[in-house]
């Protein structure tokens, strides 16, 4: 019997122990309201409740919704959490923020301690109701003492990034510590990324390829990728084009896109010692088909630039064009990006073009992506400081995490904008008490450099303060 048959026969008969039951206490004159539902609750099994979960959020079925809703006011925190399950994940049920932390709460108080990590998620996230770091801290808290595992990863990250209002770098890096001693995959990942992108932790590249390679040896086949580009740009550690096409290889194999971009990327460049433009590009094909939005960006650079192909930004153009009037957001980034920073005289810049194109497409994008491309076009049209301050202030205001990459890419677009960044992300620090003027000045480099020496990048800072790996270890430490 296949699993929908064995649904359908599981979910007649609850209904009809439902009916049933009903009926009968409908005849008890004596029986209140309450009574009626703690008994009918005692005519479903777990099995049953999941069978009605499933329904519910496979075809968002109102009978079932409305059954399991019963069955939660009895007491059963079953029912509770498939009801926050199915309006918090997404799907046939629509989001519904209040419900869904209303449900988990009475999950939780009927005695599942695992919505504890979900409450926190909720409130960490602020998507379905207002964020409030406070509530989702005090979540993780009480079940990272119960020992859930997940809690002590989510709170030790927070952290270590203070992204929930209080930082403790110290306790955070010994919550996740004290996960990854158990051989936890998640948390030796967690370990190679505080090591290898820089921040409140000193970057360490040996440090990170080790947490990284103990992640994938208790089974993280997500840090594949990532060791391949430790790799195969070799800043963290010696570069070994050999090892990353290996790990590449490896990702490949299970059907990542994401290293087939990649190493579809290096075969087509010759970056990593091994040129095969025709595999490359079949690469690059192949993530496409599996639905990764990027590998048409890919395509359009390879075009844009002439790599592996004859050069022809307008066909760049036009691949990016039809892909984002198809929906394709990643592209339409790629199409506003190259009209705000232009290519040759295929392309000049166009900044108006790019706004109008941000305009239009804004629709589709998230507010990470939207805020993003505001402030990066802010930026690029800065030309005194009263533009730099106003740049500056919509970076501010762009959701936790954006910093990191609106620095590495002002860089290339707007010099001056990006000098202004770092003074103002300095002087934040304490670490600069000049002028805020976008001017790369003598007290604005030694500053940099004081910043270099505590993150122990001195190395790559003495490339000086514009280039591009000084702006990215800028941009790890200071985001």
């Amino acid at each position: 019997m296949s699993r929908t048959s064995f649904i359908c026969l599981t979910i007649s008969a609850s209904l009809l122990a439902f009916a049933a039951a009903t009926e009968v206490l409908a005849q008890e004159a004596t029986v209140n309201d309450s009574e009626v539902a703690t008994k009918t609750a005692l005519a479903f099994t777990t099995a049953e409740v999941d069978a009605l979960k499933d329904r519910a959020t496979a075809t968002g079925d109102a009978e079932a919704l409305s059954l399991l809703e019963t069955i939660a006011q009895s007491g059963s925190e079953r029912a509770a959490t498939a009801l926050g399950d199915a309006y918090s994940r997404g799907g046939p049920v629509a989001p519904d923020g209040v419900k869904a932390v209303s449900f988990y709460e009475q999950a939780l108080e009927a005695g599942n301690r695992n919505t504890l990590v979900r409450l926190g998620d909720i409130y960490r996230d602020g998507t379905l109701v207002s964020g409030d770091p406070a509530k989702a801290l005090g979540y993780y808290e009480v079940a990272a003492a119960d020992g859930n595992t997940g809690a002590k990863l989510r709170m030790g990250d927070a952290l270590v990034s203070g992204t929930l209002g209080v930082t403790d770098i110290a306790r955070g890096l010994a919550m996740i510590e004290e996960v990854a001693a158990t051989g936890n995959a998640s948390a030796l990942a967690t370990l190679g990324n505080l090591y290898s992108r820089g921040g409140e932790i000193p970057v360490d590249g040996p440090k990170a390829v080790s947490f990284y390679e103990q992640a994938l040896e208790a089974g993280n086949r997500g840090v594949l990728v990532r060791l391949g580009d430790i790799f195969r740009d070799g800043t963290l550690v010696a570069g070994d084009p050999a090892k990353a096409i290996g790990y590449y290889e490896a990702a490949v194999a299970e059907g990542n896109t994401v290293a087939k971009l990649r190493l579809g990327q290096a075969l087509v460049r010759g970056n990593l010692g091994v040129t095969d433009v025709k595999g490359g590009l079949a690469l690059v094909e192949e993530a496409g088909e599996a639905g990764d939005a990027r590998s048409v960006v890919v395509l359009a650079d390879f075009y844009t630039y002439g790599i592996g192909v004859p050069q022809d930004p307008r066909r760049s153009l036009s691949l990016l064009t039809t892909a984002a009037e198809s929906g394709n957001a990643s592209a339409a980034r790629s199409l506003i990006a190259l009209y705000r920073a232009g290519r040759g005289d295929d392309i000049p810049r166009n900044l108006n073009q790019a706004e109008a194109l941000l305009q239009q497409y804004a629709p589709m994008m998230d507010a990470y992506d939207l805020a993003f491309e505001e402030a990066m076009l802010a930026g690029s049209r800065a030309n005194g400081p009263n533009s730099y301050q106003k740049f500056v202030d919509q970076v501010d205001a762009a959701p936790a995490g954006a910093l990191p990459r609106l620095v590495t890419t002002i860089r290339g677009q707007n010099q001056n904008a990006y000098t202004y960044l770092v003074q103002d992300l300095l002087a934040k620090r304490g670490i600069y008490q000049g002028p805020l003027n976008g001017l790369m000045t003598g007290s604005t480099i030694r500053a940099i450099n004081t910043l270099c020496r505590e993150g122990g990048q001195e190395t790559a800072c003495a490339r000086g303060p514009l280039h591009p790996e000084t702006a990215k270890f800028l941009a790890g430490f200071l985001g």
